[in-house]
């Protein structure tokens, strides 16, 4: 079985739907710079047959979704991203595979695989699919299903990281694991290794909870072995006693305490039951108490430093301090009402002096303003004297009179120039209308010619697909395939002698050529003819296509010129609506009356503007030095007014030395008086620290006297702590020796009464003992299952390494002749890989003799490679290919005959590419394999079509120019493309 067709819709960086025919292509070569999409073709390939895409696999891109979708169309409300394959068997039927993702307008994701035209659910569909291109009974067990795309990644698509991680990894552990991917034992190596682990990991956790819950039994039963030697010691130690004798001595010595410490009446007992032996706890808890109160006292007392205190000393310091502290507050006073009036007597200077200065100022502004004044009385009297000025005067009275006959006037020629605008307004309005007119009449002629383009390009469509049709039809005859397949096989049969193409009579081979050649001539010049009218229309609707643009941009350009026109004669209309309603009345629109008026005006403001000019300053004039007066008023009040807060004070310093001389003084005064504010601060913090320090200790003292004497008989007369301290420790002691006595009883009360808790504490001991051999058998089983695994593990990793071996082995001449081809060496000419445990190790050798290896242990063979040379990159990948190529066609599970390669030229040099070809056209020739190989370098690519020596039609090459997020530039024969917008 053979691809014949590959369709990919919107799958990874192919946007839109993209074709490709492979019927009968032995070699198809897919070339591209890096990242352009070279790979995506067999994720293609690999996913619609086996639903997965291997390369990714255990990468974080496989839990995207969105690693199959176009991202451009995955970004869309909806999509759908399908890919579809034809394959053909040897008989010449076609299969068809199409497998198909689609997001629907609600959000959910529809899954669908058809399998030769009918739909199945996903595993269903890859039973069919297994079905249809594989030999026997290959599901017969199921966990085939599972591991199918392993099966077919390793076998039929060798992926590029695939490949790169085989050449990139040096250590043989990492190297093992590199080459299980590649046979694709990964499942039944790496992932059971996994499993393993797993399942050992949770044996050590069981044998972790296990030992924890034997701890818990080993300490309960140490803590029923110490209950049981408590009890048996108190039992040794106090003999046999009744009850009687028990409460009796209790009593006794219970009456003997002091009653401020104990309450004989509340504590005596009647018997030993539970409730009566709690007085006697309650009892203790009630010393407890007074000891923990007695013992806080001494802790006070030293936390407050009263050890050696006195209250009546501490009185005397605190009435000293208190003096003291009065005494510092009224010469603090004193300081600060110095320094408020020092500080008021500086303000009023330092206001003294800023007036001064103000004082200046106004003075100054005074002789400027009445100087002004001066300047604007000279103007007016210059003014008022002019002659025209005194006609004007005497002909309208006054200024006024004059101003608003003047700017009447202007207002008049103001009025007649928007009439005499209106009217230029109303005759551009006309001569815009007919402007409009003439265009649109010219769009709509030009629109007339391209609708008649239009139809004429769509006739000669028609005629264009008429003459294509005809064109396949001569085509599809194919004469000369017919003709020499037909009559080869008629020459071998003697009683034939009529032609059964042309009818013509044979009778020797010459005969034959000549009219075979007269029928090709005639079909020839047939299918000539139809080209050359094709070429004809083709050309013409070329040219109509030429004259179509050029009306599209003629009446593009005609429209804008109407856009234009039209915002024209709606800048006039609003101007004219403007004027008209400024106006008012419209009537007596005469341009030549209009005129009349306006040079009457001018004439009128000509000859007057200068006297108006003259007059309108002169009022201005007058009345800035209205302001001037003012002004002036305003200041010299001010002038007053600041001089008046000063008379009969500070007379003496009417200056400013002065005035600096006493504002010095008062500073000097202000910073001595500043640091003896500080200091007697200082001083008044101190005192009240001290004092209150002294009041502490007398509350202290206070506190504890007066404790004491509440709660023992007992007076301080002198109120000394010293003599607290000690009444405090007599009666602590005595508190803890009543108490020590009382414990003392209560153990031969608790003795006396747990006599029948021994045989207990025995008997629970005995069935924590008897857990204690549950839990250990269960370790054990534990532990032994645990030993199992290890010994598991070892056998696996000693059966999987054999497996290797064996596959390395039974197929090592294949690879070795595969190596010896591609990487010609000068005297290594066989490769051994070998595995150990997880360990795989390659090895050049000059002979092909495995038994000298078989008894190596692992060291040996490290020390081996070791001695060996050191595999380069390009070996490392020619060993990948070898493996692979074994694999491939050794391989007896599937019906599929491709290889398919992604970019093995990574690391090859020009020795090795030649050596590649030619391995690639002995597969093509020899088991007859489909070829699937890309490259990122046209070098190669040129290389690999010139020397493969195939017919063209045996061989495609996809050229990958150029892609963006929108469209994807692909080259190729009959390759068919659709790309959504």
């Amino acid at each position: 079985m053979k691809i014949s067709r590959l369709r990919v819709e919107n799958f990874r960086i192919f946007r839109g739907v993209h074709e490709f025919d492979l019927k009968d292509k032995k070699v198809i070569l897919i070339e591209g710079s890096n990242g352009h999409g070279k790979s995506t073709i067999f994720d293609a390939i690999n996913w619609v047959f086996t639903g997965e895409i291997n390369r990714f696999s255990g990468s974080s891109e496989q839990s995207k979704f969105n690693y199959l979708v176009n991202n451009h169309e995955y970004l869309k409300q909806t999509y759908r991203v399908s890919v579809e394959v034809d394959i053909v068997n040897s008989h010449g039927y076609v299969s068809t595979i199409r497998r198909e993702i689609r997001k629907l307008l609600s959000g959910n994701i529809d899954k669908k695989l058809f399998v030769e035209g009918q739909q199945y659910t996903i595993r269903d569909g890859l039973r069919a699919i297994i079905n249809l291109i594989t030999k026997g009974n290959f599901l017969n067990q199921e966990q085939k299903l599972n591991s199918f795309s392993s099966i077919f990644a390793s076998t039929q698509i060798l992926s590029q990281e695939t490949l790169e991680d085989f050449v990139k990894v040096d250590k043989p552990t990492d190297r093992y694991a590199k080459l299980e991917n590649i046979l694709g034992l990964d499942k039944y190596g790496k992932e059971l290794r996994n499993y393993i682990n797993k399942s050992k990991g949770a044996f050590e956790n069981e044998i972790n909870r296990i030992d924890l819950e034997l701890k818990d039994i080993e300490n309960e039963i140490k803590r029923l072995d110490t209950r049981y030697s408590d009890n048996e010691y108190i039992m040794d130690y106090t003999g046999e006693v009744n009850e009687a004798h028990l409460i009796s001595n209790l009593n006794k010595y219970f009456d003997s305490l002091p009653e401020y410490l104990v309450n004989y009446d509340a504590i005596k007992i009647q018997s030993l039951e539970e409730d009566e032996i709690q007085k006697i706890r309650n009892q203790r808890k009630d010393l407890e108490n007074k000891n923990r109160k007695l013992q806080n006292m001494i802790s006070r007392i030293h936390r407050f430093e009263i050890t050696n205190s006195d209250l009546n000393e501490e009185q005397t310091k605190l009435d000293a301090s208190y003096m003291h502290l009065i005494n510092t507050n009224r010469e603090l006073e004193k300081r600060e009402q110095g320094k408020i009036r020092a500080e008021s007597r500086k303000n009023q200077l330092s206001l003294l002096e800023e007036n001064l200065h103000e004082i200046n100022v106004l003075q100054e502004e005074l002789n400027d303003l009445k100087g002004k004044e001066n300047e604007i009385i000279n103007y007016q009297s210059y003014i008022n004297s002019n002659m025209e000025i005194k006609k004007i005067i005497e002909k309208y009275n006054n200024y006024s009179t004059y101003i608003k006959e003047f700017e009447s006037k202007k207002e008049s020629k103001e009025k007649e120039l928007n009439r005499l605008e209106l009217l230029d307004k109303i005759q551009e309005l006309e001569i815009t209308n007919k402007k409009l007119k003439s265009i649109e009449s010219e769009i709509k002629d030009k629109k007339e010619q391209l609708e008649r383009a239009y139809s004429n390009r769509e006739k000669k469509n028609q005629i264009v697909e008429q003459l294509k049709t005809k064109k396949k039809d001569i085509r599809a005859d194919n004469f000369q395939q017919i003709t020499f397949s037909l009559q080869r096989s008629l020459l071998n049969r003697e009683s034939e002698k009529e032609c059964p193409v042309c009818g013509s009579d044979f009778k020797d081979v010459n005969t034959l050529l000549s009219h075979v050649e007269f029928k090709l001539k005639e079909g020839q010049e047939k299918y000539d003819g139809v080209e050359i009218k094709l070429s004809e229309e083709l050309s013409a609707i070329s040219s109509i296509g030429n004259e179509i643009k050029s009306l599209q941009e003629h009446i593009e350009s005609l429209e804008e010129k109407l856009n234009v026109t039209l915002k024209s004669k709606k800048t006039i209309e609003r101007k004219k609506i403007y004027l008209e309603s400024i106006i008012g009345d419209l009537s007596g629109l005469d341009r030549q009356n209009i005129e009349s008026i306006i040079k009457k005006i001018d004439t009128f403001i000509n000859e007057h503007e200068h006297y108006y000019n003259l007059i309108k300053d002169v009022l201005e004039k007058f009345n800035e030095l209205k302001s001037l007066r003012e002004k002036i008023s305003l200041n010299e009040k001010k002038y007053e007014n600041l001089k008046k807060p000063f008379k009969g004070k500070f007379t003496y310093v009417f200056n400013k030395d002065a005035i600096t001389t006493r504002v010095k003084k008062l500073d000097n005064y202000l910073d001595g008086n500043k640091k003896s504010l500080k200091q007697l601060k200082l001083k008044t913090v101190e005192l009240e620290s001290t004092i209150d320090s002294i009041r502490n200790k007398i509350d202290q003292i206070n506190y504890i006297v007066k404790t004491l004497e509440s709660d023992y008989p007992k007076t301080f007369k002198s109120y000394s702590i010293n003599e607290c301290l000690i009444y405090i420790k007599q009666q602590s002691k005595m508190i803890l020796d009543i108490d020590a006595e009382i414990v003392s009883s209560l153990k031969n009360v608790s003795a006396f009464k747990e006599k029948d808790k021994l045989s207990k504490i025995q008997g629970e001991k005995e069935k924590i003992v008897k857990l204690k051999k549950n839990k250990d058998l269960e370790r054990t089983l534990v532990k032994e299952n645990l030993s199992n695994i290890e010994v598991f593990k070892k056998i696996h990793t000693n059966v999987q390494s054999d497996l290797i071996n064996k596959y390395l082995r039974d197929n090592s001449n294949i690879i070795n002749q595969f190596f010896r081809q591609i990487s010609p060496h000068a005297y290594y000419k066989h490769v051994k890989l070998v595995t150990r445990e997880n360990d795989l190790y390659v090895l050049l050798s000059e002979e092909d003799n495995w038994r000298l290896l078989d008894d190596l242990t692992r060291e040996q063979l490290k020390q081996e490679v070791n001695a060996n040379l050191n595999f380069s990159a390009a070996q490392s990948t020619i060993l990948a290919l070898s493996i692979f190529l074994s694999l491939n066609i050794t391989q007896n599970w599937s019906n599929l005959n491709i290889i398919g390669i992604d970019d093995p030229f990574q690391h090859l040099d020009d020795v090795n590419t030649y050596s590649f070809i030619d391995v690639l056209t002995s597969l093509i020739n020899n088991e007859e394999k489909q070829i699937i190989v890309s490259t990122h370098n046209k070098n190669f690519s040129d290389l690999l079509m010139s020397k493969l020596s195939l017919p063209a039609e045996n061989v495609l090459k996809i050229s990958i120019n150029s892609y963006s997020k929108k469209h994807i530039d692909v080259t190729a024969a009959n390759y068919i493309n659709w790309t959504q917008n």
